[in-house]
Protein backbone atom coordinates (compact mmCIF):
# COMPACT_ATOMS: atom_id res chain seq x y z
CA UNK A 1 0.00 0.00 0.00
CA UNK A 2 1.57 3.24 -1.27
CA UNK A 3 0.84 6.42 1.04
CA UNK A 4 1.75 8.61 -1.96
CA UNK A 5 -1.70 7.94 -3.54
CA UNK A 6 -3.34 9.12 -0.61
CA UNK A 7 -1.60 12.92 -0.40
CA UNK A 8 -2.81 16.06 -2.25
CA UNK A 9 -0.13 16.87 -4.58
CA UNK A 10 0.58 19.71 -2.68
CA UNK A 11 1.88 17.20 -0.23
CA UNK A 12 4.36 15.28 -1.94
CA UNK A 13 7.80 15.14 0.08
CA UNK A 14 11.00 15.48 -1.56
CA UNK A 15 12.29 12.52 -0.13
CA UNK A 16 11.03 8.94 -0.11
CA UNK A 17 9.81 8.56 3.44
CA UNK A 18 9.36 4.79 3.98
CA UNK A 19 12.49 3.81 1.45
CA UNK A 20 14.65 6.27 4.09
CA UNK A 21 13.55 4.98 7.04
CA UNK A 22 13.88 1.22 5.64
CA UNK A 23 17.74 2.37 5.42
CA UNK A 24 17.68 3.64 8.82
CA UNK A 25 16.09 0.10 10.33
CA UNK A 26 18.65 -1.59 8.42
CA UNK A 27 21.19 0.59 9.66
CA UNK A 28 19.93 0.31 13.46
CA UNK A 29 19.87 -3.53 12.79
CA UNK A 30 23.42 -3.97 11.20
CA UNK A 31 24.83 -1.94 14.58
CA UNK A 32 22.67 -4.26 16.94
CA UNK A 33 23.78 -7.17 15.36
CA UNK A 34 27.55 -6.68 15.86
CA UNK A 35 27.25 -5.46 19.41
CA UNK A 36 27.70 -1.77 19.19
CA UNK A 37 24.33 -0.31 20.63
CA UNK A 38 24.30 -2.76 23.07
CA UNK A 39 26.96 -1.25 25.88
CA UNK A 40 28.27 2.13 26.46
CA UNK A 41 30.44 3.81 23.88
CA UNK A 42 34.06 3.48 25.19
CA UNK A 43 35.85 6.68 25.78
CA UNK A 44 38.56 5.78 22.81
CA UNK A 45 35.55 5.98 20.70
CA UNK A 46 34.51 9.43 22.12
CA UNK A 47 37.91 10.39 21.61
CA UNK A 48 38.25 9.13 18.08
CA UNK A 49 34.35 10.81 17.17
CA UNK A 50 35.83 13.77 19.09
CA UNK A 51 38.70 14.28 17.56
CA UNK A 52 39.13 12.44 14.37
CA UNK A 53 35.43 11.93 12.44
CA UNK A 54 34.26 15.09 13.44
CA UNK A 55 37.35 17.05 12.16
CA UNK A 56 37.50 15.15 9.35
CA UNK A 57 34.54 15.54 8.01
CA UNK A 58 34.53 19.43 8.87
CA UNK A 59 37.62 18.97 6.35
CA UNK A 60 35.75 17.81 3.90
CA UNK A 61 32.73 19.96 3.80
CA UNK A 62 33.25 21.72 0.79
CA UNK A 63 34.99 19.11 -1.44
CA UNK A 64 33.94 16.63 -3.71
CA UNK A 65 30.43 15.95 -3.03
CA UNK A 66 30.02 13.01 -4.59
CA UNK A 67 32.70 11.02 -2.12
CA UNK A 68 31.39 9.05 0.81
CA UNK A 69 33.02 9.58 4.34
CA UNK A 70 32.06 5.94 5.35
CA UNK A 71 32.73 5.59 9.37
CA UNK A 72 33.80 2.90 11.34
CA UNK A 73 30.42 1.02 13.26
CA UNK A 74 31.09 3.01 16.86
CA UNK A 75 31.86 6.39 14.93
CA UNK A 76 28.53 5.86 13.09
CA UNK A 77 26.40 5.05 16.02
CA UNK A 78 28.21 7.96 18.19
CA UNK A 79 27.42 10.23 15.17
CA UNK A 80 24.12 8.92 14.81
CA UNK A 81 23.56 9.51 18.57
CA UNK A 82 24.82 12.68 19.09
CA UNK A 83 22.56 13.94 15.75
CA UNK A 84 19.70 12.80 17.59
CA UNK A 85 19.97 16.20 19.48
CA UNK A 86 19.80 18.97 16.90
CA UNK A 87 19.64 21.59 19.12
CA UNK A 88 22.91 20.51 20.83
CA UNK A 89 24.73 18.95 18.01
CA UNK A 90 24.59 22.43 15.73
CA UNK A 91 25.60 24.57 18.91
CA UNK A 92 28.43 22.18 19.44
CA UNK A 93 29.08 22.40 15.40
CA UNK A 94 28.89 26.05 15.57
CA UNK A 95 30.96 26.42 18.59
CA UNK A 96 33.39 23.80 17.33
CA UNK A 97 33.98 24.65 13.89
CA UNK A 98 32.94 28.44 13.31
CA UNK A 99 29.04 27.75 12.70
CA UNK A 100 29.28 24.62 9.96
CA UNK A 101 27.06 22.23 10.68
CA UNK A 102 28.78 19.26 9.96
CA UNK A 103 27.23 16.93 7.45
CA UNK A 104 27.84 14.77 4.75
CA UNK A 105 26.15 12.33 2.23
CA UNK A 106 26.41 8.81 4.42
CA UNK A 107 26.67 5.21 2.55
CA UNK A 108 23.54 2.71 3.66
CA UNK A 109 25.94 1.27 6.13
CA UNK A 110 28.47 1.57 8.43
CA UNK A 111 32.07 -0.10 8.39
CA UNK A 112 31.71 -3.32 10.48
CA UNK A 113 34.84 -5.05 11.27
Amino acid sequence: MSTRSHLPSDHQFSSDLVVLAKHHIEFLRALHEHGITLSRPSLESLRRYRDLWLPLVHANTNTNQDRYLIPPADIAWLWHCHRLAPFKYVSYCKARFNDIVLEAKAPLQPTLQ
